[in-house]
């Protein structure tokens, strides 16, 4: 495993770009792995106003991987979660610095012509423009006691 490939990105901003008639959209530059064979895990990802797609690289794939693996096999949420991220998602990789969306995962994320691409930190999600304009207004009311407390 070179460096390069070893190394996690943090993923922060906003960014707006257009999707092409090949369901493909531009990542900005600093959220690539410098290693061109990283592969990406695409998951459908539930919110109160809709869905979104939850990009992960090798890293959030792994701890994903590892909270499912480490919870009681006797557990019933375990193997659903598994089941369900699992089957949710597809791996896929960047090519000239665009994502290729696939059409399933686009179809259900109401993906079309725009793409709102938002930085979470470990990982980043990709929105229907007008879907993430209402998540925002979700999330500042559901953040908003924490955000004063700090």
């Amino acid at each position: 495993m070179s460096d390069a490939s070893a190394k996690s990105n943090h993923y922060s901003g906003r960014f707006n770009f257009a999707i092409d008639e090949k369901r493909r959209t531009q990542v900005p530059s600093k959220w690539r792995s410098e290693d061109p064979e990283a592969e990406y895990m695409v998951v459908l990802w539930q919110h109160p106003v809709g869905q979104c797609l939850r990009v992960l690289d090798r890293d959030g794939r792994e701890k994903l991987e590892r909270r499912f693996e480490e919870m009681p096999k006797d557990d019933p949420h375990r193997d659903a979660l598994r089941r369900r991220y699992g089957g949710d998602s597809e791996l896929v990789k960047l090519h000239s610095g665009r994502i290729t969306l696939p059409s399933w995962l686009a179809e259900e994320a109401g993906l079309k012509a725009e793409a709102t691409l938002v930085g979470v930190f470990n990982c980043f999600e990709i929105w229907n423009p007008e879907l993430f304009e209402k998540s925002r207004t979700i999330d500042f009311e559901a953040t908003r006691n924490f955000v004063l407390s700090i």
